[in-house]
């Protein structure tokens, strides 16, 4: 019997196959092996041999050395979802691999870049005590650490970067899933990670501020605390939302009249809906229950309890910090080739996790053949202050 490949990492294997959607019966046969096969290599109770590796590489879209690579151990990590459905069990495990492999990505690049301080307020608070009054304060505390002045915030996801947490956007096929966010455990940061399957900038604005509030209120929520309270704690991260994206005084200066069509003359500017915006309404009490249920029934009397008119004016908000990382390092640092070397992640899922245009990394293997001095050796200075890379405001 032919050994197997040493240092093979099983949960990878299955990294790969969930996010893809393959089950373990359908890969077996892609790569031509039992089921049982299958389950060993992931449990590691056996190595796959070379071949088969290689196999898995071509069905799975990694490269072989990826499969190797020691896994990040994020167990004590916290992932926050607004949905917990057993529906959408799938959709939650999707974006919570590519949140871990984002922080892989980060740690790699972290060896050749310093990123910004990390700028979120700490509440020490346990979240149960925590009251209305103090979520609007650290909603308040935030924006001024972000550096939005007193109105609309002006790009939502450029706020969270501006804190030092990172993001990442994309389709995931899974509806119920609006966003996620962690604090990793072994590079101490902020990630989120923001679902485009409703094609709805305005809503994915407020999904935004909604995993901005579990970084702040939540971070140090354990994952059982978070299935056992979930209700509270999205409660807590919906208010907070609102509170970001609409502080009390700027807004309510401009509300003159609370009816659906005066509200729909606000959404252009302030970058909410309707909906949010009576939400916020209520809480602050301007409006009471019954005229936020008959605001309610206007909306869908109109039919905008959906899809609100505007919604396809306010466009999805692009992540910067690492794009720009990125080309900093290549037009400085090292050739897109070497930078997939280090990165040991699909060169296709890498552009997407790190918001880089489709193809960014296509022509890294298509390189004439030079004599080039090794970086260590190259003259000139390369910038690597923190404002050459994230300044935002």
């Amino acid at each position: 019997m032919r050994a197997g490949i040493g240092g093979f990492q099983g949960a990878r294997l299955t990294q790969a196959r969930e996010v893809l959607g393959i089950s373990k019966s359908d890969l077996a046969t892609m790569v031509s092996v039992s089921p049982a096969s299958v389950t060993n290599w992931e449990s590691g109770k056996l190595k796959p041999e070379i071949e088969k590796v290689e196999a898995l590489s071509r069905c799975l879209n990694q490269p072989i050395e990826w499969f190797i690579k020691e896994l990040s151990d994020g167990a004590d990590s916290t992932y926050f979802y607004r949905s917990m459905a057993s529906s959408s069990r799938r959709g939650r495990m999707t974006t919570k691999v590519r949140l871990n492999w984002l922080s892989e990505l980060t740690e790699t690049l972290s060896k050749y870049v310093s990123w910004p301080d990390i700028r979120l307020p700490e509440n020490s608070t346990h979240f149960l005590q925590l009251s209305d009054e103090e979520i609007e304060v650290f909603a308040l505390a935030t924006r001024e650490a972000a550096g939005v002045k007193s109105g609309p915030v002006p790009n939502m996801v450029l706020a969270i970067e501006n804190c030092g947490a990172f993001v990442t956007r994309d389709e995931i096929g899974y509806q119920k899933i609006d966003g996620t966010s962690f604090w990793c455990p072994n590079t101490k940061r902020p990630f989120v990670f923001l679902a485009d399957d409703k094609s709805n900038g305005c809503r994915s604005r407020f999904n935004a501020a909604h995993e901005l509030g579990h970084l702040v209120l939540h971070k140090f929520v354990t994952d059982g605390e978070h299935k056992k309270h979930h209700a509270e704690i999205e409660r807590q991260a919906h208010l907070f939302a609102g509170a970001f994206l609409m502080p009390e005084r700027a807004f309510l200066n401009e509300v003159k009249y609370v009816t659906v069509e005066s509200l729909l003359a606000l959404k252009m500017k302030w970058k909410v809906s309707i909906a949010a915006m009576i939400m916020r309404l209520h809480h602050l009490e301007v409006i009471d229950d019954a005229q936020k249920l008959n605001l309610y029934k206007r909306l869908s009397a109109r039919k905008w309890r959906t899809k609100e008119p505007f919604d396809d004016k306010i466009e999805f908000e692009i992540p910067r910090v690492l794009p720009r990382t990125v080309n900093l390092i290549t037009e400085n640092l090292m050739s897109k080739l070497e930078l997939v070397h280090e990165l040991v992640l699909s060169p296709h899922i890498a552009e997407k996790l790190m918001s880089l245009p489709m193809g960014y990394f296509d022509d890294a293997h298509h390189m004439d053949n030079v004599v080039e001095l090794k970086s260590r050796y190259r003259s000139g200075n390369v910038k690597s202050e923190k404002a050459d890379v994230v300044k935002i405001f």
